[in-house]
């Protein structure tokens, strides 16, 4: 018979403990993971939690959501009348300037005594970019050599492009909610005040996807709001106040027939009316706090439904 080494006896006997303490504690892991919907039991069954949903009584709202471009109500750019030096420079990034007030002056040479006449802003605004410096050379009405913009800022609208089986829906004067990602707030209030009449021209693959420009006001713009940020709007296109609804992902169909399995497992026929991208209006079969399966939608993928 071998006898074991001194340091094998004392693996032996690590090993050991460490089998006996998990075996010790297999149940109440397994019994762990079984309750956050993780692996299966001792037994070999699986457990996974079922999504329930409820039947909510409030105001369905249909929406068309666009991206656009926050923009102000009028801007404007310099660029030099004739080819020449920038003399002076009146006014600085910020500075709100008031109609007729003198913004930048060219000269010919910077050595000519003569005096120059300055351009002047054509409307009240804010100088939001300088883009040249005292001395610099400018081309002659060169539309990439900009030196100066100024912008009305006195409101703020977002310029959108609606692809047209949407923009069919949007008239004006509907309510948008509108978020601007560099804002930090939930959402802005507008209200749409123009749409184009004609699509834009579109070419190649793009002839599919004409789109017609939508113009909506900020109510009540914040401080920190900036001609040129990305936005998307959300346009109320019809709202069903004081209604039943209930998500999407809990309404089965059969056919032409939809219904729900509920809390207990069984089949309950419904009838729905005007939808959102979200919910659907409950007509019948259903009652506010009524409580539902969420869709097998794996199930369905399988069957082929």
């Amino acid at each position: 018979m071998k006898i074991l080494s001194r340091n094998s006896l004392i693996l032996a006997v690590v090993l050991g403990l460490l089998g006996g303490l998990g075996w010790k504690l297999y149940p109440k892991f397994s019994t762990m993971m079984e309750s956050e919907g993780g692996m299966a039991g001792p037994r070999g069954g699986g457990s996974s939690k079922q999504r329930y949903g409820k039947v909510k009584r409030g105001d369905l709202v249909q929406r068309v959501t666009v991206s656009g471009q926050v923009v102000p109500a009028r801007r404007t750019v310099f660029i030099a009348p004739y080819s020449g030096y920038i003399q002076k420079v009146y006014v600085t990034i910020g500075q709100k300037v008031a109609k007729g007030d003198p913004v930048l002056s060219i000269t010919s040479s910077l050595q000519s005594p003569e005096a120059v006449y300055p351009i002047r802003a054509p409307f009240s605004g804010t100088v939001v970019g300088l883009n040249k410096m005292e001395g610099e050379y400018v081309t002659e009405k060169d539309t990439k050599d900009i030196i100066a913009r100024i912008d009305d800022l006195s409101t703020y609208y977002v310029m959108a492009k609606a692809p047209e089986t949407d923009a069919a829906r949007i008239k004006k004067n509907m309510q948008v909610e509108i978020k601007v990602n560099a804002v930090q707030k939930t959402s802005l209030q507008g209200i749409v005040r123009n749409i184009e009449l004609a699509a834009e021209e579109a070419d190649g693959w793009k002839a599919q996807q004409s789109t017609f420009k939508v113009l909506v006001e900020i109510i009540k713009p914040p401080a920190d709001l900036r001609s040129g940020q990305s936005a998307i709007i959300d346009v109320v296109t019809e709202k069903f106040a004081d209604v039943l609804y209930l998500e999407h992902e809990f309404i089965n169909k059969d056919g032409d027939q939809y219904f729900v399995i509920d809390s207990k497992g069984r089949r309950r026929d419904i009838a729905i009316g005007s939808q959102s991208d979200m919910a659907a209006e409950i007509k019948s079969g259903l009652g506010v706090g009524d409580k539902v399966e969420q869709v097998d939608f794996l199930k369905l993928l399988e069957s082929g439904g």
